[in-house]
């Protein structure tokens, strides 16, 4: 009974605070931002809000679970509205699928994207990683002098590599345990010449495992923080799926086997995301082990998916698994594919 009473006065008062709180303004709040996110094509504003589903259902099922027994009615009804919806964006990443086979030698092959961030200087930590996670196939993004000349340490597990020479802020570099053929993105014929004008931004190379060859591809659009940043992250996007849809239709020389990674800077709920898929026919390695968020690091209540590896549907996922903090603000994201 001595403590019965304590206990008793502490629910009223929580009963009390949470009945005074004005619930409507977080409510329409969540309404607006949940379906603005279905507008994403439109405008660079409402493509940005669309990136943080996640973050929508949690705030939805609290504001359910505060509006249920109170009034009026439509509180709970809308708040129930906002949390199915938000629950259909993102429960689905979750449903299990099927391996359709594995690696024909019993093992995978090993995939990790990390943008290191230019100005990050822990460099140990990424080598440190690499050690641990013994990747076949690594993308960098964001990478400078200091960075390749980093990838020296580790140049007996991935002895080979391309990159960009660093002629941009973003610049992306790929290293393997299997040779690596450059495809020049500057020739004016065949399906090379749709990535031309976004070249800085996107590097492929051909690779050959287990005597199948493939085509890995790392990109990194801008960020779309303004109109002329959200045009040319959509331009990236759009002819690279031009350059995956031309290789896939001339059957190119590893079309069958491709991995596309990098930091896409953008989300699976976006228009321009979907795009991409629909045309390319890849899929998200992330489909059946959840969303997986990797930026910004620094703050996890924020967390977002935009780095991505995507396969040829014929290229089974086996395992993907988000790394640890490396001092960058996106975490690695590492894939096991069954290749081929």
């Amino acid at each position: 009974m001595g403590l019965r009473s304590p206990l008793l006065r502490l629910v009223s008062k929580v009963r009390a605070i949470v009945s005074a709180i004005p619930l409507n303004i977080p409510l329409i709040g969540i309404l607006v931002l949940s379906l603005a996110g279905f507008l994403s094509r439109w405008n660079f504003v409402f493509d940005l809000v669309t990136h943080f589903r996640v973050q929508y259902l949690l705030v939805s099922g609290l504001l359910f679970a505060l509006f249920l027994g109170r009034h009026p009615r439509w509180g709970w009804k809308l708040s129930l509205f906002c949390l199915v919806l938000n629950l259909s964006q993102v429960v689905p990443w979750y449903f299990p699928v099927p391996v359709a086979h594995a690696a024909t030698d019993g093992s995978a092959l090993r995939v990790m994207i990390s943008n290191v961030q230019a100005k990050n200087r822990n460099y140990q930590a990424l080598t440190e990683l690499i050690r641990k996670e013994q990747p076949d196939l690594l993308i960098l993004l964001e990478t400078n002098p200091a960075w390749l000349q980093t990838m020296d340490s580790v140049a007996s597990l991935l002895p080979y590599g391309l990159n960009q020479r660093n002629t941009h802020p973003t610049d992306v570099a790929i290293y393997s345990r299997f040779p690596l053929t450059e495809v020049s993105l500057g020739t004016a014929s065949g399906a090379s010449k749709t990535l031309k004008s976004v070249q800085e931004d996107v590097l492929v190379a051909q690779f050959e495992r287990n005597g199948v060859l493939g085509v890995a591809i790392a990109i990194h659009p801008p960020p779309p923080l303004y109109w002329n940043l959200f045009a040319r992250r959509n331009q990236v996007l759009q002819q690279v799926s031009q350059y995956i849809q031309h290789i896939q239709q001339e059957k190119a020389p590893g079309a069958d086997h491709i991995i596309l990674g990098g930091d896409f800077n953008i989300t699976m709920w976006s228009a321009f995301y979907r795009e991409l898929i629909a045309h390319t026919g890849l899929k998200n390695s992330r489909d059946g082990f959840g969303i997986l968020p990797t930026w910004p690091a620094f703050a996890p209540p924020l967390f977002i998916p935009i780095d991505h590896c995507l396969t040829s549907p014929n290229i089974s996922v086996v395992d993907v698994h988000t790394g640890p903090r490396i001092g960058s603000d996106h975490l690695p994201i590492v894939t096991d594919l069954a290749y081929p």
